[in-house]
C-alpha cells in the first residue's frame, strides 16, 4: 500500500506596513519636591482607563513590586484613551520617602491593585529621570503559516510570570474586552523577543489585522497594539 505525503505550503504574505503603532509609555518625568513627581503618560488607544482604574505609581528601588503595599504614591487615570500623551502628578502618602534622595521607580499600570499589569517605567536617580521603559509589539514577517511578532516590555518584568498574552484580531483599532479574537499565544520569560503566532488553521483574507499584547492574562488590559493589513 502506498502512502501519499503531502507538505502544506508556506507562502509570505503581501503585508502592507502599518503607521498605526499603539505603545504604553512614560515621559518627561520632574520632581518637584520631595513628594511630588509630575510627568507624561501615555496608553493604548481605546482603553478604559476610568473602568479599569489605571493608575501610575511610585516605589523604592528598581524591580518590578510585588505588591501594592510596595507603591508610595499613585494618581490614578480616568476617561477612554485617546492614544496621546497626558500630564500626571503623583504624591507620596508614606513618611520619609524622599525623591530626590535614593533610587525610586515610576510605573504605569493598566488596572487597579494589579501589579501585574505594569506596562511603563522611568526610574528616578537621585531625581534625575533615566532609562525610560515602554510596552510595544509589531509584525515582523507573516507568512500564510506563521504571523512573527516582536514585542518589547520593560526589563524588570517576566512575562510569563504574570501570564501575558499577544493577541491577533481582525480589525484596524485596539480591541478592548473582546473574546472574538483569531488567534493568542503566551509570551515567554524574557521582556524582549519574537513569538510566532500559527494562523496555519486560518484562511488570511486580504483586509486589515491588528495584533496586541496584553499583561495579566487579561483582555481588558492592553499594553501595546500595532495594526497592519494583508493585501
Amino acid at each position: 500500500m502506498s502512502i501519499a505525503l503531502h507538505e502544506l505550503q508556506e507562502t509570505l504574505c503581501n503585508v502592507t506596513s502599518s503607521v498605526n503603532l499603539w505603545t504604553s509609555s512614560l515621559n518627561k518625568a520632574i520632581v518637584t519636591s520631595s513628594n511630588t513627581v509630575t510627568l507624561e503618560e501615555k496608553t493604548v488607544l481605546n482603553s478604559d482607563l476610568g473602568g479599569l482604574a489605571a493608575f501610575v505609581g511610585v516605589w523604592q528601588g528598581l524591580e518590578a513590586p510585588h505588591s501594592m503595599k510596595q507603591i508610595v504614591g499613585q494618581t490614578q487615570l480616568s476617561g477612554i484613551s485617546k492614544g496621546q500623551f497626558a500630564n500626571k502628578t503623583i504624591e507620596t502618602n508614606q513618611p520619609g520617602i524622599d525623591l530626590f534622595n535614593g533610587v525610586y521607580t515610576i510605573g504605569l499600570f493598566m488596572k487597579a491593585n494589579d501589579v501585574s499589569t505594569l506596562v511603563a517605567t522611568a526610574i528616578l536617580n537621585q531625581s534625575n529621570p533615566l532609562n525610560y521603559q515602554s510596552t510595544s509589539v509589531f509584525v515582523t514577517n507573516a507568512t500564510t503559516q506563521n504571523i512573527s511578532v516582536r514585542y518589547q516590555v520593560p526589563e524588570n518584568v517576566s512575562p510569563s510570570s504574570r501570564a501575558d498574552w499577544i493577541y491577533l484580531f481582525k480589525g484596524d483599532q485596539p480591541i478592548m474586552n473582546n473574546s472574538n479574537y483569531l488567534k493568542h499565544v503566551s509570551v515567554g520569560p524574557s521582556s524582549g523577543g519574537v513569538h510566532n503566532i500559527s494562523v496555519a488553521d486560518l484562511v488570511l483574507s486580504p483586509g486589515k489585522y491588528i495584533v496586541q499584547y496584553n499583561p495579566g492574562h487579561s483582555l481588558s488590559t492592553v499594553g501595546a497594539a500595532y495594526s497592519f493589513t494583508i493585501e
